[in-house]
């Protein structure tokens, strides 16, 4: 992923991690969200990428 505007980064360790999804369970179901939308984006480009002849196609399909 590339930040199309200005953007923060923060880094926190894991156990600080899930204190704060402990803490905060609404956090735990976003992010569950965002990285299944995401991967969901990645399997269309790869598809799209073997269908170009520019991705070899996976073996486990």
């Amino acid at each position: 992923m590339k930040a199309t505007k200005k953007t923060r980064l923060l880094l926190i360790n894991s156990e600080n991690f899930h204190k704060l999804i402990k803490e905060y369970p609404f956090l735990a179901e976003q992010i569950s969200q965002e990285l299944a939308m995401r991967q969901d984006r990645i399997e269309i480009c790869q598809k799209q990428l073997e269908e170009m002849g520019l991705l070899k196609k996976r073996r486990n399909e």
